[in-house]
């Protein structure tokens, strides 16, 4: 026998999002205290007050919400602090000089210098080491003589370094300098000193200990995150379509957020400039030659984001199928931390995809570290439409009796890359 009772409609069992997430543990910037220089902050209150008041209201609920449109800044630098003796100037942290330009050689009277074929290069030197040189420059004295070498002036503290003379067999002669600002890079080698070694270095070694070009400018794009709802009209009494939309938006928010974070499947197919953890170039890749386990991986990780820059507090981002392995963290508010307080983030929407997304070898998984990650997320939501009517298909859409609600949000998660790599690591079996 069929029952011929109806069911009742009750609300539904709320679902929860997940606790520990990307955009809970990345920092979050305080609007009013972005840097704007956008059209609402140069309207006066005057002005203000004689907008209609719909328009007044939009535009001051919407103040601080410029990102919406991209954003753009200079990332600080992450460079070491470099110790030096306050007596002592030998340490110089300089960027590199360049090799020596326009040396030309000329013959002279006086010397002992032989009339053959010779050779001649010259580099420069600083404090902290030594360039290399550029091609050889030759000369065929008609006899016996002096040949003066004369090549561009780099600066006024740089050392040179002479190397010759017998073709083939360039070996140091002479170092000279530094010049003063009225005295022209030169020397004369009239025979009187025996090349000696060694020759000229291969690389340069002039540079400092410190970066000396600032990291590039970061810019980065908002995407729009969708939820729906919808079913059809002979329900729509017993259905909170705008809230149920509205919720799905607000706990789904993580899973996709991490997801482009991690893979910028969006960023890929709309060429935008955002960048993202497995993007091709970003991540420097400390794999050793056999995978090593979760508990390593993590080592390494902690080793990478120590020895860059001035060591500061990063991020590691792995999937929650590694988070289990962690057994060196702990958990404080919705942070996961490890022993030296970098943020761990097991995020839902992560892929374990390696650099370029390659894929990781079978019961392995890539983790990350990064330094800290900023993230915006619009507060109010918006919903389309507002009203039944406008959001019932009535046929026209191939949908007759249909209500879809959508609710949407804008929202970017960025970081400078000053400090990213990664490694792929064994899962526990």
């Amino acid at each position: 026998m069929t029952s011929t009772r109806l069911a009742v409609p009750v609300p539904a069992i709320p679902p929860e999002p997940p606790v520990i997430t990307l955009l809970d543990s990345a920092l979050r910037p305080d609007k009013t205290t972005d840097p704007s220089g956008q059209p609402l902050d140069a309207i006066t209150p005057e002005q203000m007050a004689a907008l209609p008041p719909d328009l007044r209201a939009e535009l001051e609920a919407r103040k601080g919400d410029y990102w919406l449109k991209g954003i753009t800044y200079a990332p600080e630098n992450h460079w070491p602090v470099e110790l030096r003796d306050a007596c002592d100037g030998s340490s110089i942290d300089l960027p590199p000089i360049p090799a020596p330009r326009g040396l030309t050689l000329t013959e002279e009277a006086g010397g002992t210098v032989k009339a053959e074929e010779l050779e001649y290069q010259v580099t420069g030197k600083n404090a902290n080491g030594e360039t290399t040189a550029l091609a050889a420059v030759k000369i065929t004295p008609s006899k016996e003589g002096s040949v003066k070498l004369t090549w561009e002036k780099d600066n006024e503290t740089a050392q040179y370094k002479i190397y010759g003379r017998a073709k083939g067999s360039l070996k140091l002669i002479k170092t000279v300098g530094p010049f003063d600002d009225d005295e022209a890079a030169e020397w004369v080698d009239n025979g009187s000193l025996a090349p000696g070694s060694p020759k000229p270095p291969s690389s340069n070694t002039t540079g400092g200990g410190g970066s000396y070009t600032n990291l590039p400018n970061v810019i980065a794009i908002p995407y729009g995150m969708v939820a729906e709802d919808y079913c059809n009209t002979f329900s729509f009494d017993a259905r909170d379509f705008k809230g149920r939309a509205e919720r799905l938006l607000e706990n789904g928010k993580y899973q996709a957020t991490e997801k482009e974070f991690w893979t910028g499947t969006l960023a890929q197919a709309k060429g935008l400039p955002n960048n993202y953890l497995a993007k091709e170039g970003t991540a420097t890749n400390l794999t050793p030659g056999t995978v090593p386990s979760i508990e390593r991986g993590l080592e390494i990780m902690q080793a990478a984001l120590s020895e860059c820059g001035f060591g500061g507090r990063g991020m590691i981002h792995v999937q929650r199928q590694a988070a289990p392995n962690l057994l060196r963290t702990r958990r404080v508010g919705n942070l996961l931390l490890d022993m030296f307080d970098n943020i761990v983030v097991p995020g839902v929407g992560y892929t374990g995809t390696g650099p370029g997304g390659v894929e990781p070898k079978p019961g392995c998984s890539f983790i990350y570290a990064t330094d800290m990650v900023a993230a915006r997320v619009e507060d109010e939501c918006q919903v389309f439409t507002e009203t039944f009517a406008e959001a019932t298909d009535w046929s026209q859409g191939g949908e007759p009796n249909t209500i879809r609600m959508r609710a949407q949000k804008f929202a970017i998660a960025y970081f400078d890359a000053a400090c990213c790599f990664c490694t792929e690591v064994e899962l526990q079996k």
